[in-house]
């Protein structure tokens, strides 16, 4: 009985330790004014190009090297150097005349399949 609760046991830590490592997470985290860098046990923060100031939602893109490529606060998108560059579409006239007026509480920025840097 005692070698089969060993190996419950074992088993039990082995999936536990799996599940952990499988959790991943952006290195960088786009939060205006900072950039955050959470590859480290002690995560760093660096100024992010650009104005401050209060925002509902926000996130960043980024290169392999933790090179800002751009990142967008609100409905406002900006590049590199913290320059205005556009601004997210709100509606969809393509598509039923879809309303997107209203962000949530996280925005994703995802590449498009098959190109390159492209999002």
């Amino acid at each position: 009985m005692k070698k089969y609760t060993t190996k419950i046991m074992l088993a039990s830590l082995l999936l536990t330790m799996l599940s952990m490592t499988s959790i991943a997470q952006m290195i960088y985290w786009t939060t205006p004014p900072y950039k955050l860098n959470m590859s480290t046990a002690t995560p760093t923060s660096s100024a992010l190009p650009g104005a401050g100031g209060a925002y509902s939602v926000a996130n960043g893109t980024y290169d392999q090297n933790g090179n800002l490529l751009f990142y967008v606060r609100d409905y406002g998108i900006y590049g590199p150097t913290g320059t205005y560059i556009g601004e997210l579409a709100t509606t969809n006239a393509e598509i039923c005349d879809e309303e997107y007026s209203i962000l949530s509480s996280e925005i994703a920025i995802v590449p498009i399949p098959g190109t390159c840097k492209q999002y």
